[in-house]
């Protein structure tokens, strides 16, 4: 850069010097006045280029000592906030946890540590078994086991903190989040949990509306009770969860899969469950108005008692489902494969909407409703009849 700027300097020089000869010829005065305005705006703008190399350098002298007194500050911040959470007393291995957080928010390099460090924290605590056995002495005036405050501070913090492309939100694999490591009634709304690895954590009456869990995978999880009015669970993947009484209203579950999942008179008023696959799933008194079920797979669901009034259920596979007593007042059957299913005592079903629908000879209709001509024998008609779920 100093030797362009010298190269420079010196191609103006020699142009003030001949531009003026060029244009007047022979010396005089108007060629000298020339001469000398130019060299003096030369000079001026040398002088200024030469400020501004000056300041150049000195600022970038300052951001790297400014990056220097930074990791330095970050790395004394981490070293005291992870010797913390050894500590004895409750209350400093809190300020050890959201010291961490802090740090993971201003850091973004520091972000993957600080998780890594806050999962194997939740995990070596919640499997310890002295500490647990210590923890379930200590019951609150109705005698229920007290929860562990840091790991709920540590999964709470993990949850909110910033989404970074590459970067595990957290991994909470083979914690034992249940007895008094349990995350019952913990407030989660809003909480960012993609990626989240979560196995038979207890989350029974958690709030997590409006909860990010796109993506996520359950593992016999409980969530009895939960609130998850809003969340975004599209593409879930959901393995032996218990979601009974839980409250989904106007949740996004297109495209997840629920195996084996538990929604007992669960609320899915309004809820999105467009491809959803629900092979078996249990849906007994759950209340489904105005929910989208287009195109879901719902084979041996239980949906006796089911209030699934309105709600669209356009090209939706119910082969074998027992829909006992379920009301379907003005659904939308179109489509809807019933083959096999067990319609007998369902409220309001219409001729036109057992006329929509596909069904097969072992379909169970209502009294009063005939079987449509177009309902050929299909070839799970040769099969005996799933057995109604206990």
């Amino acid at each position: 850069m100093l030797l362009g700027g010298a190269l420079g300097g010196t191609a103006a020089v020699a142009a003030a010097v001949w531009v003026p000869t060029l244009l007047y010829g022979e010396p005089g005065e108007p060629r000298a006045t020339l001469q000398a305005a130019l060299l003096a705006i030369i000079a001026a703008a040398l002088v200024a280029g030469a400020l501004a190399l000056v300041a150049a350098q000195v600022r970038t002298a300052s951001e790297r000592a400014q990056r220097v007194a930074t990791t330095r500050h970050s790395s004394g911040r981490y070293t005291s906030a992870v010797g913390q959470l050894a500590a004895e007393a409750v209350e400093v291995r809190l300020g050890g946890i959201y010291a961490l957080g802090r740090l993971a928010r201003e850091s973004p390099t520091d972000q993957v540590t600080v998780v890594e460090v806050l999962s194997a924290f939740a995990r070596a605590r919640s499997t310890d078994t002295a500490r647990r056995a210590s923890s379930a002495a200590q019951r609150g005036p109705l005698g229920e086991v007290t929860p562990a405050a840091d790991i709920r501070a540590a999964v709470q913090v993990l949850a909110g903190l910033p989404q970074r492309d590459g970067v595990l939100r957290a991994d909470l694999r083979h914690a034992d989040l249940t007895g008094p490591a349990t995350l019952r009634e913990l407030g989660l709304a809003r909480a960012d949990l993609r990626r989240v690895r979560l196995d038979q954590a207890d989350l029974t009456g958690a709030d997590l509306t409006f909860a990010d869990l796109r993506g996520v995978e359950l593992t016999f999880v409980i969530l009895t009770g939960a609130d998850l009015t809003g969340a975004d669970l599209a593409d879930a993947r959901l393995s032996g969860v218990t979601l009974r009484g839980a409250r989904l209203s106007g949740a996004n579950l297109r495209g997840a899969r629920l195996i084996g999942t538990d929604l007992t008179e669960a609320r899915l008023i309004g809820a999105q469950l467009t491809g959803a696959d629900l092979p078996g799933v249990a849906l007994a008194g759950a209340r489904l108005l105005g929910a989208d079920l287009t195109d879901a797979r719902m084979i041996g669901a239980e949906l006796a008692d089911a209030d699934l009034v309105g709600a669209n259920l356009t090209g939706a596979t119910l082969t074998k489902a027992h829909c006992r007593g379920a009301d379907l007042t003005g659904a939308e059957l179109t489509g809807a494969d019933l083959t096999g299913a067990d319609l007998t005592g369902v409220r309001s079903l219409t001729q036109d909407q057992v006329d929509s629908a596909l069904g097969g000879l072992r379909t169970l209709l209502p009294a009063g409703l005939r079987r449509p001509a177009a309902w050929e024998p299909h070839p799970m008609d040769d099969e005996p009849p799933a057995p109604p779920p206990p």
